[in-house]
């Protein structure tokens, strides 16, 4: 890395402040002059320092150079640049992986991708080299042979000649400045330490051998995260198995190049370094509250429900609080995975599809009611019978069933294989409860029955006494077996739903002696409970304390460490 030169302030020998952007949290790692105290104290032991200074603070780059600013290396604009081919001198040209061209100023340990070959850059470039160097000699500032500076000069628009720059150290895998560089101008979770290194490692892998540390490491990393793929429907890891296995290939293959330049593998490798450094940030390796599985929630979010989908859940079926719990379960502390998001996507648009389906069917049944002759009797007053509005409400749910749902197939049939980032943008962009809610409206409007109102209309009007009796019978076995469906549906989800919890307030509302009391009198059999009609409402006293007393789920039972 780099040193501050210069005798203690008590006349001590000579003492050194070692900046190592890895041993400090993310807070202080930006720049060494960071006011926390936790920050490394850059030039704590700076030799009679001037006034100025001591008013100002430490010396800046950026201060006393104005054509310099301390930048992201996600910003290098190396994919921006119009290309002119002239004519070359002092520094070497160096091609990347991805075909982009690159200079080398091997004396300095420099690297740019500035368009050197126009002389008017390369007298910029040079300017700037040479007040960087005067800048570093000025200040005492030692930097470890293995540092490289990168440059990346605006040769366009307002910032025309002034130049962004930040210093790779590889003994440490880490970035650093010589200003102070705010965490807000880190674009997104991929600036971390080490993160930022193995990201812009590539464009100076012509200078870095393949070390055997490397690629076991590599293995080693690769070979866990498979594992833990293929065992575990909750893991971390972002990478499918198929894109393991490649990369562990890669891996065993770039062990052929070990202890040699190679641009390509080592540009590789790097990337995957990233990979590694980025899981390891975003899930807190390492830390008391490390995440082990992907719906795992770090911070403290709350789970409650707007008055919104509180209203609509119960009009619209129970539907939106599930497909929130999906949503919930994908987007856990903001973070997405795009093998689980696309599944999701996936999943709900073969929904839909369904829905579409169904809805279509029973179209075409309410036109079929409507077309029977004595159904649409044609009044000439305009009137109709409940048979055909009943219809008429069913074909219009159906029609718009069947609308959203092709709307909804379209917008996201497009999303099905979006990474991760853009399906993070996407969902910070709306409520995920507004989104349960849309998502759930083709099975809503195709459940409220408005087919079976006109059926049941056409069977029990104008009907003879056998004929309402027997329909009636069946349609009460349905009804019976339909609701034991939904019942048991509800009970075996281990979800709360919204009118168990309105029942258990009301349960809670009631004193718990009054409730004992009433248990008590079930289980000895009190012959008072067939005096002055006290046994009903012992039984309706009792069936209160049986959903009080009953547990909610043994999923608790099951849960294993």
């Amino acid at each position: 890395m780099w040193k501050r030169r210069g005798g203690g302030q008590d006349g001590h020998t000579d003492s050194e402040t070692v900046l190592r952007s890895n041993d400090t949290p993310l807070a202080s790692i930006a720049h060494p002059t960071d006011p926390l105290t936790t920050t490394l104290q850059l030039y704590q032991n700076v030799a009679s320092p001037t006034t100025e200074q001591k008013d100002n603070g430490p010396p800046m780059l950026c201060r006393e150079n104005p054509d310099f600013w301390a930048i992201s290396p996600t910003y290098f604009k190396r994919y921006e640049r119009p290309r002119k081919i002239a004519a070359l001198t002092d520094w070497t040209a160096y091609e990347h992986p991805e075909g982009a061209l690159y200079f080398h100023h091997e004396s300095k340990n420099i690297f740019t991708d500035a368009s050197l070959r126009t002389p008017a850059v390369l007298e910029t470039i040079s300017g700037l080299v040479n007040s960087f160097t005067y800048f570093v000699e000025a200040n005492g500032i030692d930097l470890d042979p293995s540092t490289e500076l990168v440059l990346d000069l605006e040769e366009a628009g307002e910032d025309k000649g002034r130049c962004g720059y930040y210093l790779v150290d590889h003994e440490n895998r880490s970035i650093f400045w010589l200003d102070e560089f705010e965490k807000a101008d880190l674009p997104d979770w991929n600036e971390v330490p080490g993160g930022l290194y193995n990201l812009v490692t590539p464009p100076t892998s012509s200078s870095e051998k393949i070390t055997q540390d490397l690629v076991d490491e590599l293995r080693d990393m690769l070979t866990h995260a498979l594992g833990d793929v293929s065992t575990s429907p909750l893991s971390t890891i972002e990478s499918t198995e198929d894109e393991l296995k490649t990369m562990l290939q890669a891996v065993t293959a770039a062990e052929k190049q070990v202890g040699k330049l190679a641009p390509g593998s080592m540009c590789l490798l790097s990337r995957f370094m990233h990979i590694r450094a980025r899981h390891r940030f975003i899930n807190f390796h390492g830390q008391p509250a490390a995440r082990l599985g992907r719906n795992q929630a770090i911070y403290d979010e709350s789970d409650g429900r707007s008055y919104l989908i509180t209203l609509l859940s119960p009009m619209l079926f129970s539907a939106p609080e599930v497909h929130l719990r999906m949503l919930r379960d994908i987007y856990v502390d903001q973070i997405v995975y795009a093998m689980h998001i696309n599944k999701v996507i996936s999943r709900l648009n073969n929904e839909w599809q369904e829905f579409i389906l169904y809805a279509t069917v029973l179209l075409n049944a309410n036109v079929a009611v409507l077309a029977i002759q004595s159904v649409d009797d044609g009044g000439a007053d305009g009137t109709r019978t409940p048979v055909q509005i009943s219809s008429y409400l069913s074909i219009a749910m159906s029609i718009g069933s069947i609308i959203l749902g092709l709307l909804l197939v379209r917008q996201n049939r497009t999303k099905g294989k979006e990474s991760a980032p853009e399906a993070m943008r996407f969902m910070s962009r709306h409520s995920l409860e507004i989104l349960a809610i849309l998502y759930s409206l083709p099975y809503a409007l195709l459940m409220m029955l408005a087919f079976v109102g006109s059926f049941s209309f056409l069977c029990f009007d104008s009907t003879s006494l056998v004929t309402r009796l027997l329909v009636g019978a069946v349609c009460v076995v349905i009804t019976a077996l339909i609701v034991w469906c939904i019942w048991y549906a509800w009970e075996s989800s281990g979800h709360e739903s919204w009118w168990k919890s309105a029942f258990e307030k009301l349960v809670a509302s009631v004193p718990q002696e009054q409730i004992m009391s009433t248990s008590e009198h079930a289980e000895h059999g009190d012959e008072r409970r067939a005096v002055d009609g006290e046994g009903s409402k012992g039984g309706s006293w009792r069936l209160f304390a049986m959903f009080r007393a009953k547990r909610d789920s043994m999923d608790s039972e099951r849960t294993t460490v």
